[in-house]
C-alpha cells in the first residue's frame, strides 16, 4: 500500500487491513490545530476513528 499525504476532505476511501501502514494526514488536537500523524512516525499509536450515527 503506498501511502501519500491528505491535507484535505477524502474522495476516496481506503479499506486498511490489520498491520496496513497508517496513511498520513491532518487532524486537530486541543493542543495543535494541524496535528501531522507522520511526526509519530516510529512510535506505536493507538487511533480510534468513530463513525457517525
Amino acid at each position: 500500500m503506498d501511502s501519500k499525504p491528505v491535507d484535505g476532505p477524502a474522495d476516496e476511501y481506503v479499506e486498511l487491513r490489520r498491520g496496513d501502514p497508517a496513511p498520513w494526514f491532518h487532524q486537530r488536537s486541543p493542543v495543535n490545530p494541524r496535528y501531522a500523524i507522520d511526526t509519530a512516525a516510529g512510535r506505536y499509536l493507538v487511533l480510534c476513528f468513530f463513525g457517525s450515527t
